[in-house]
């Protein structure tokens, strides 16, 4: 995955190549593959857990928001069956997801929708949205209005957001990230508008927003962990 992101970003000046590198202002190809490479085995790890912990137990619909691939979608339905998956993408990304879809075998299941999560009102109708790998990209008033459109188009109660971010230490002391995080928050500085954050900066962000029970969800076979929050309302 590293050599195919160096090969993307080779010989540009700084800038944000994911938006143009591809056909219409879409990733490449190229891009979507280092994306899932980078992201599939967090997914593998992160979606059993958050089944087993019955996160997502109540919910019917998830919607991965700037998706790529779809691996972070795609493992979360795997793991729980009763939930139906949307990758919500650039018109030019959707055939590279329906790729991975049909790869899977989950076309009864997940399906693509074409958007722009920037430029779009509201995202398709969901009780749950993830973002993987997508945060990071961004500035934080970028992300603010990305969470804020998901709280606005969830349900009015009990709807959750997913987040799976590389996520930095609290204090000196470390956290299962470590390196690998803070190695990674110096290329999102260096070659994009974003950064990694800590679980506590997402969890403020998250409640100025309107979610509540903000918990993290961490393997030691991961660098990444996931982040839940629940809108107001939530049952559990």
């Amino acid at each position: 995955p590293q050599q195919l992101l160096e090969k993307a970003s080779a010989d540009r000046e700084k800038e944000n190549f994911m938006l143009e590198t591809g056909d219409g202002g879409a990733p490449s190809k190229l891009f979507i593959d280092a994306m899932q490479g980078q992201s599939s085995h967090a997914a593998i790890v992160l979606a059993p857990l958050l089944d087993a912990q019955q996160y997502l137990s109540e919910l019917t619909h998830f919607v991965d928001v700037g998706g790529g691939s779809g691996t972070l979608c795609l493992e979360i339905c795997k793991h729980s069956p009763k939930l139906m998956g949307s990758i919500y993408e650039l018109q030019g990304v959707c055939p590279m997801a329906e790729s991975y879809i049909q790869n899977e075998q989950m076309t009864d299941r997940v399906k693509t929708v074409a958007g722009n999560m920037f430029e779009d009102e509201f995202y398709p109708a969901a009780d749950c949205y993830g973002f993987g790998n997508v945060l990071h990209d961004w500035s934080d008033d970028a992300n603010y209005t990305l969470l804020s459109k998901a709280f606005a188009s969830l349900p009015k109660t009990g709807g959750k957001v997913v987040i799976m971010e590389m996520l930095l230490a609290e204090d000196t002391d470390g956290a299962p990230s470590g390196k690998a995080a803070a190695g990674l928050n110096i290329l999102m500085a260096v070659n994009e508008d974003g950064r990694q954050y800590k679980a506590s900066e997402l969890e403020s962000m998250l409640k100025k927003v309107g979610f509540q029970e903000v918990d993290v969800v961490s393997s030691l076979l991961t660098p990444y962990s996931a982040v839940v929050a629940t809108k107001a309302g939530s049952s559990e």
